[in-house]
């Protein structure tokens, strides 16, 4: 009975360390992506992307 807990102990401690184990190499991956996808992103827009606005709000014409 003794050696039967004990291999459920071990298989709970088991699954909780590659459970920790999975979320330690996905935390990172995430924010690693997320800042490629800003680095992309902002490279991506055009220079005048609020310039635009500012001149077409003084009196509807452009610059």
């Amino acid at each position: 009975m003794k050696a039967g807990l004990q291999r459920f102990a071990v298989l709970g401690i088991m699954m909780m360390f590659f459970a920790v184990l999975a979320l330690d190499v996905v935390v990172p991956l995430m924010v690693l992506s997320l800042m490629a996808f800003s680095v992309w992103l902002v490279e991506r827009l055009p220079d005048d992307l609020f310039d635009a606005p500012l001149r077409r709000g003084a009196g509807g014409e452009t610059a």
